[in-house]
């Protein structure tokens, strides 16, 4: 009934709108359609009746391994769980052995890399080969530096030889014109130096340095002191100073002042300078 208020309800509909996909269907159309909808149902109801069925088997097989079969794999379960537990730590250390195992395997094929480098690198430096032709262009290089070297040391010691002979001989013409100079110098010289002195007494005065000669001595007065003299009657004062050296060495000279002044007026202080010279 359902089926064929449905199917009338499609004709209806159809007659008046078209379908989902655009175009009208007919009554053969929906006709056919409600066929295939029935073969569909009668196929749906025949699995639904497989389905019921094969539920049916498995509440029954699920009942039996309940029965049965879930005591013992419980007692299999528990038994198993305590061995593991026995066995846990043992696996652990043997995790730990296998990681150590690991890690020195890894560290051993690092080492047999680098030696199988070592060994390679090795090989290719023994390879006579490719040794023989560079140990002989380093022979030879070796030989023409060898050569070079031995050239650029004559080169050089020649050099140096006749630098040095240069050298010497422009030291002995400076000791020459060093020594004559030594020799103007000590021949022409000249020393100064100054003093005081008490008139009318003889002072000897030492030069700073020796000559090599006795030098020629010129004395100067730069100064006096004077005070009041025995001689009142004389009407005007005239003062009068001699000077003279004598007794000149290479060590030094005496000086003497004679005071001839006429008057009231007298020296009781000579100031001097000298300036003793050679070879001029």
């Amino acid at each position: 009934m359902k089926l064929f208020c449905f199917l009338a309800t499609l004709v209806l509909v159809s007659a008046d709108d078209p379908g989902y996909d655009g175009h009208y269907y007919s009554i053969e159309d929906i006709r056919e359609l409600a066929d295939a909808l029935e073969y569909t149902l009668i196929d749906l109801n025949a699995g639904i009746s497989d389905a019921t069925t094969a539920i049916a088997r498995g509440q029954e097989r699920i009942q039996d391994l309940q029965d049965f079969f879930l005591p013992g794999i419980a007692l299999v379960n528990s038994q198993q769980s305590s061995l593991a537990d026995q066995l846990a730590p043992q696996i652990k250390a043997l995790q730990h052995g296998v990681d150590e195992a690991l890690a020195l395997a890894a560290a051993t094929s690092s080492i047999a890399q680098a030696t199988e480098s070592t060994l390679a690198i090795q090989n290719e430096l023994l390879n006579e080969t490719e040794i023989a032709p560079v140990n002989e262009a380093q022979a030879d290089l070796i030989t023409n530096l060898t050569l070079e070297i031995a050239e650029v040391n004559a080169d050089f010691l020649d050099n140096l030889n006749s630098t040095l002979e240069g050298l010497e001989n422009n030291r002995t013409a400076v000791a020459g014109e060093v020594d004559v100079l030594a020799d103007l110098v000590d021949g022409k010289r000249c020393v100064t130096g100054y003093g005081a002195l008490t008139p009318e007494t003889d002072t000897h005065v030492y030069f700073l340095d020796v000559f090599a000669s006795p030098p020629d001595v010129n004395v100067a007065v730069t100064g006096f002191e004077t005070d009041l003299d025995v001689h009142s009657y004389d009407k005007y004062d005239g003062i009068s100073l001699t000077k003279s050296v004598s007794n000149v060495t290479v060590e030094g000279f005496t000086i003497n002042a004679m005071d001839i002044s006429e008057g009231m007026v007298e020296f009781t202080r000579v100031y001097y300078s000298y300036m003793a010279c050679v070879g001029l």
